[in-house]
């Protein structure tokens, strides 16, 4: 019988298997960027996705109501009963529930109300609106993109949701256009323990504004922005500052979402006390150093310092007026009351960006 030579190949040389591990890690280092930026591009779709559908719950509320959302709403307002400071009424996200696929929630948060309970306190009692806001987690206030806790639970309560976003209520008077004249506001209060706070945006304390307040135009002014990242201070460390911040200790108080003010005029610069305010941010610091987490500008809004420590201009003491904020490396997302969304880049200055937090100065801002 004719025997064939042996035909089988050879092994896999050492040589060999090294370039062949080498182009696959070659391979791998190109395609993991890929990735992240195609998860970061998808990431960021979503979280402009839920700002048009806040903006689209915005505008419901108003062909239904005719009129927005109380941006912050005290539970008294105007002195109704007299000198009830500290009586929190709802946020405007509360007034949304039902436009954005929640009417089951804000049925029973509205009952409750109706029978006189506050928005004051977090609970696990299921008959007090704080307990029935516990263990809801609610996905358009959340942005994919934030490394800050989606749900939080706060001493005495049930698991809440901690927002991504902040309803605008308008600028800090100051802030110099360059080549031009001072930024002028005057709807505003002193707030000394909690930043200025202003009514010339439409998420305002303890008003419901009209569509045709905007005399801006719908695709001027924006409405919400985003709040979804930590603060960096000179030292690199990071700090909260998200609209659950509170406005008078600078602590987290637990992503009370649901919680608006509790001072109860809706003109300024009256004031009782020193007013605690969430979920509504003052424009009055530009983003630009916070944003690329090089630290806070040594000098504030109108030349007033900044202390990490001090309560009265300490990060969250200014909760009002701290910055806008974002994970995503383009920018903040903004969203503008005709319901599209923009990217307030690093570039915005704080001119730009004060314009488009007011609906009526009567100045069209363009985004760099």
């Amino acid at each position: 019988m004719k025997r064939h030579p042996y035909s089988g190949r050879s092994a896999f040389t050492l040589v060999e298997l090294l370039v062949v591990i080498a182009i696959i890690g070659v391979l791998v280092a190109l395609l993991l960027p890929a990735v992240q930026v195609a998860r970061e591009a998808a990431r960021r779709m979503q979280c402009s996705n839920n700002l048009k559908q806040i903006a689209l719950g915005l505008q419901n509320y108003h062909d239904t109501y005719l009129s927005l959302p109380y941006g912050a709403r005290a539970r008294y307002v105007n002195n109704t009963p007299a000198n009830n400071m500290g009586a929190f009424g709802p946020s405007f996200y509360v007034g949304l529930l039902p436009f954005c696929e929640q009417r089951n929630l804000f049925d029973r948060i509205d009952s409750l109300e109706k029978n006189g309970q506050t928005f004051s306190a977090v609970s696990t009692d299921s008959t007090t609106i704080g307990g029935v806001c516990g263990n809801a987690k609610i996905p358009w206030m959340l942005c994919p993109s934030s490394p800050l806790p989606q749900l939080e639970i706060p001493p005495g309560g049930l698991p809440l949701t901690v927002p991504s976003y902040v309803g605008i209520a308008g600028a800090t008077n100051g802030g110099r256009q360059p080549g031009g004249a001072d930024f002028r506001e005057d709807r505003t209060s002193p707030g000394p323990a909690s930043g200025t706070l202003s009514q010339g945006g439409m998420l305002t304390i303890n008003r419901a504004l009209n569509l045709k307040d905007a005399t801006d135009g719908t695709s001027n002014v924006i409405v919400v922005g985003e709040s979804s990242d930590f603060f960096y201070d000179g030292t690199q460390t990071r700090h909260r500052v998200d609209g659950s911040v509170s406005a008078t200790t600078g602590q987290n108080v637990g992503g009370w979402w649901f919680r608006g003010c509790n001072p109860q005029q809706d003109t300024f610069p009256a004031m009782l006390g020193n007013p605690s305010i969430f979920n509504i941010r003052t424009v009055g610091f530009s983003n630009a150093a916070a944003n690329n987490n090089n630290g806070w500008p040594a000098v504030g809004f109108n030349g007033r310092g900044f202390s990490l420590t001090l309560p009265s201009n300490g990060i969250g003491a200014l909760g009002p007026n701290n910055p806008l904020l974002s994970a995503h490396p383009a920018g903040i997302l903004a969203a503008y009351l005709d319901g599209h969304v923009s990217t307030l880049t690093k570039n915005t200055d704080l001119w730009t960006a004060k314009h488009l937090a007011t609906r009526d100065d009567g100045a069209v801002a363009a985004l760099p």
